[in-house]
């Protein structure tokens, strides 16, 4: 495996920000955690449910997300606690970053605040997943109707606990519904900035 790829796998699990594990053969996607990375493979905590994991681990094909960057891999193992996902000759790297990101846990304390488009007051304040300096993302309940992918948000401010940045406009980019930790349905919404974000991590 690319130092490259080594360093930012170590980079997630020493901060313990949350990867996201997919297989062909399930409907979910799961929130994960990186327990240890090896030059072969990464172990990862195991979120499948006891009664999907037979299906998940016979797949064809498997894919980890660790925001900037996807692992791909035709098969997965289990050493009876983690799963083993392979970083080898076997396994493709895709690349998915158009700008360096910044991860965050909910106890940082990094949030977005955005007006309602429909009511001009309200105020909605979500906890950041990353930031770069043309988007964020963030955690929401799968069951608004408010981050469809396409809509346009005329304010939104990113919160940093010490200092509050300018409000952008941005457009919702996508929304995708995964497991957290907790096993609770929940969607991740990506928005496109217009305007530069300040570097909130020194």
């Amino acid at each position: 495996m690319k130092v490259e790829w080594h360093n930012l796998l170590e980079a997630h699990m020493n901060k313990n920000t949350s990867c996201f594990l997919k297989a062909s053969g399930s409907p979910a996607t799961y929130e994960t955690l990186i327990e240890q990375v090896k030059n072969d493979s990464v172990h990862l905590r195991n979120t499948v449910p006891f009664d999907s994991i037979s299906s998940f681990i016979n797949s064809s094909e498997f894919s980890l997300n660790c925001v900037q960057i996807t692992f791909i891999a035709s098969s997965i193992s289990t050493d009876g606690v983690r799963i083993i996902f392979p970083l080898n000759a076997h396994s493709t790297k895709k690349e998915t970053r158009e700008e360096e990101r910044f991860s965050f846990k909910n106890d940082e304390q990094i949030k977005v605040r955005i007006l309602n488009p429909y009511d001009k007051k309200t105020l909605l304040e979500k906890p950041v997943i990353d930031l770069s300096s043309s988007g964020v993302s963030f955690k929401t309940s799968p069951n608004s109707k408010l981050f469809e992918e396409g809509q346009f948000f005329e304010s939104i401010t990113i919160v940093t606990g010490e200092n509050q940045d300018k409000a952008f406009s941005g457009t919702v980019k996508y929304n995708r519904k995964y497991l957290d930790l907790k096993g609770n349905l929940v969607s991740h919404v990506g928005i496109k900035l217009t305007s530069k974000v300040k570097d909130t991590s020194k």
